[in-house]
């Protein structure tokens, strides 16, 4: 998706956007939203040092593992038959202006 599309959480890079996340944790903890995120190492595979957690504190104390990717976790997934799920593809953007994408036949 080009741009910000509703259905994107908020995602923040932990190494430069920290003081934006403490705010938004804040906003959303004031106005009593539900505050649970879950960290991603953005360098790593699968789940490994995946957390998920509602806690600031330990979200900041988690940066001490590497580098992280702290995305707004999704209470209620689409779900098929039941079960999470997730496609993944790769897709080349090779051009914005004129539109121009590879798509692979590889699909997990």
């Amino acid at each position: 998706a080009h741009g910000l599309p509703e259905w994107l959480q908020p995602t923040y890079n932990l190494e430069a956007q920290l003081s934006e996340l403490i705010g938004d944790y804040h906003i959303r903890k004031n106005e009593g939203f539900d505050n649970l995120w879950i960290l991603k190492p953005w360098n790593m595979a699968r789940t490994i040092d995946t957390t998920v957690t509602g806690e600031l504190p330990a979200i900041i104390r988690l940066m001490e593992t590497g580098p992280k990717i702290c995305q707004k976790y999704i209470e209620h997934p689409a779900l098929f038959k039941g079960r999470k799920f997730d496609l993944r593809y790769i897709v080349l953007v090779r051009s914005m202006r004129p539109l121009e994408i590879f798509l692979s036949d590889v699909f997990w």
